[in-house]
């Protein structure tokens, strides 16, 4: 259940929570800073 919650947050949220996600989200290719306010579902969806 938490990984759906944490799915649901914006890249925005899950960076200041946590900026070790920043170089995760950057090797990724998620663009977190203009694009932070992407779920990480909208992003990992929009990857594929």
């Amino acid at each position: 259940m938490e990984n759906l919650i944490y799915i649901q947050r914006t890249l925005g949220e899950i960076v200041t929570d946590d900026f070790r996600s920043a170089e995760i989200f950057k090797n990724a290719g998620i663009d977190f800073c203009c694009g932070g306010k992407k779920t990480l579902e909208q992003a990992c969806d929009e990857k594929h």
